[in-house]
Formats: C-alpha cells, structure tokens, sequence
C-alpha cells in the first residue's frame, strides 16, 4: 500500500496481523483491513466523538508513537511535543479518551507506547527520558519512573500477565 501524505509516516500492526495503522505527521490515522485480499482496505479513519466524519486530529506533530491492546479492541497514539495520548476504539473508530498532562512529561523525543496485558494501562515513554505507566480507565498515572534512578527508557516490554516489565534505553 502506498498513501502520499505529508511529514512522517509511522505505523503498527494489530495483535492479529490484520490490521494495519497509520499515523501521520498531519495528525490523522488511519486503519487497514488485510484480512481479505492482503492488500489493505481503508476501513476508516479515527475519529473524535465530535463531528461525524471528523479527521483524526493529533494537533501538527513531528513524530507519533502508535500501538494496539493484545485483543486489538483499543489503540494509541503518542503525538510529541505536545505529549497527548489518545486511545480508541478500533470497532467504533472513536476516540475514548485523551490526555496531556502527565506530570509535566512532554514525550518530545521518539515518543514509544505499548498497552500492559489484559489491563486498560499504557507505558509511555520517550529517548528524552519521559517515561511512566497510565491507567487511560481511571485517568491516574499508577508508577511514575523516577529519572534519577533510571535510565532514558526508548521502549519497554511485558509478560503475558504484565507482572514483570523489561525496558531498554540508554
């Protein structure tokens, strides 16, 4: 598949390999079916609760962090610099929630997000060293990573039951 669009490009597949998103530096995503032809059907774009038909607006960001839950019912995106994360649902294509103010992190940098197993709580993390973990169902930052013990965490991992995370960064 091949879109023209302007700025980058960034891109996730769904736990089941079938769907496909986009994301964009205009702020829109966008989600594909392969599950039939392979050669990825538009099934829409995501949209706000607001107008119908609206684009998917993440303000104008430079780079974007997307990623699934493990069942493929949500997905998020992480805009940088105004470090907003929105989550949706994939079966609705509406927006369930949004935030900025994670404690003053920013996410400005290569901004990284991946869904803890079987939970409605998201990593969020970046190469500037902005990392936490937010319940998007509660709306409470549940564990803040404290940056004078840590190192600038670009990514992290979890087990299947999201007991144990695994991060790497420099």
């Amino acid at each position: 598949f091949a879109e023209p669009h302007n700025g980058n490009a960034y891109v996730a597949f769904s736990p089941s390999g079938l769907i496909l998103a986009t994301g964009y530096g205009s702020g829109l995503v966008k989600l594909w079916d392969y599950s039939s032809t392979g050669e990825g059907a538009c099934l829409g774009q995501l949209q706000d609760s607001l107008p119908e038909n609206a684009d998917l607006e993440i303000d104008d960001f430079a780079q974007c962090g997307l990623g699934f839950s493990r069942d493929g019912e949500y997905l998020a995106a992480l805009a940088s610099g105004t470090g907003r994360c929105d989550v949706w649902d994939t079966g609705t294509l509406h927006r369930i929630v949004s935030r900025e103010d994670f404690q003053g992190t920013r996410f400005s940098d290569e901004p990284h997000i991946n869904f803890l197993p079987g939970m409605n709580v998201l990593f969020l993390g970046d190469k500037a060293g902005g990392s936490l973990l937010w319940d998007f169902e509660s709306g409470s930052i549940t564990r803040p990573i404290d940056k004078t013990t840590a190192c600038d965490i670009l990514q992290a991992v979890f087990n299947s039951d999201g007991t144990l995370m695994a991060t790497a960064g420099l």
